[in-house]
């Protein structure tokens, strides 16, 4: 983790609620993540030139080569607003529990992201646009010299040549692709065939099925509408309550629960028992 992360975490300890203490720490991780992703895009942006691209370019870019899911591209982007908030003095209200959730999302992008190998095909793609400038330049290598000439034209063959390589290898992951899936097919199909399907709690709806039913034990909870509180706050509950329960966010930090008959909303798992 880059030093401006181990700054805002010192920053933190000591923050407690003081709110000017909490806007310096959301910037230092922020500004933690966007050094990670300069650093880890670092080829695409030399190669396409952008010098010291927006936050914007960074996930567009991020997307292409690395993949983002909607959850991360939507936290990102509110975090950046709240900090460009921030950063030029306007009214942005920041409690402790928006920087905390974000000191971990930043902290577990980066662990999760460091070692994470391309999206599939974009190595080759960084590999066909280098070899395209080779052959370009091969051609327009000016006859004027001999020696010019003759570079341009082999860096145009070896390019040529990689491409020809890139080709093989991405027929020989679609293959290899296409197999998997297959194979995986038939083993779902088997699977399915010969044992009992046991679903996720969102996935299961006979009506036979045993509840699960949860009690909220802090008082004044609140109730989103998504899993986390960057989301709009749609009610709240209180201790002692039970609602149904209809799942759990991919962390298990957050519950969704049944409100009424028609709502549903999600709360954090450690106000509930």
């Amino acid at each position: 983790m880059n030093y401006k992360f181990q700054e805002g975490l010192h920053l933190l300890n000591r923050a407690g609620h003081d709110e000017a203490l909490l806007k310096q720490t959301l910037i230092h991780f922020h500004a933690s993540l966007e050094d990670f992703f300069r650093e880890q895009l670092a080829i695409q942006i030399q190669q396409k030139h952008l010098g010291t691209p927006s936050w914007r370019i960074l996930i567009s870019l991020w997307e292409k080569y690395r993949g983002l899911s909607y959850r991360e591209k939507q936290i990102i982007l509110s975090y950046n607003k709240k900090r460009n908030a921030v950063a030029h003095g306007k009214p942005m209200l920041i409690n402790r529990r928006d920087v905390v959730f974000y000191r971990y999302f930043v902290a577990e992008f980066t662990e999760k992201n460091r070692s994470a190998q391309f999206k599939h095909g974009s190595i080759q793609q960084l590999l066909f646009e280098t070899v395209l400038k080779s052959i370009l330049g091969a051609k327009s290598g000016k006859k004027g010299s001999s020696k010019t000439y003759l570079t341009a034209v082999r860096n145009g063959l070896l390019g040529i040549f990689i491409l020809f390589s890139c080709g093989i290898i991405m027929i020989t992951e679609m293959l290899s692709d296409v197999a998997t899936f297959f194979s995986e097919d038939s083993l779902t199909n088997n699977t399915i065939e010969n044992t009992t399907f046991e679903g996720t709690l969102s996935e299961l709806s006979d009506e036979s099925t045993q509840k699960t039913y949860i009690t909220v034990i802090v008082i004044d909870t609140q109730v989103y509408d998504g899993p986390g509180d960057f989301y709009l706050i749609k009610d709240t509950v209180y201790a002692g309550q039970q609602f149904e329960l209809i799942d759990h966010s991919w962390d298990q930090n957050w519950l969704e629960i049944q409100l009424n008959s028609t709502d549903r909303g999600w709360i954090r798992k450690d106000t509930t028992q």
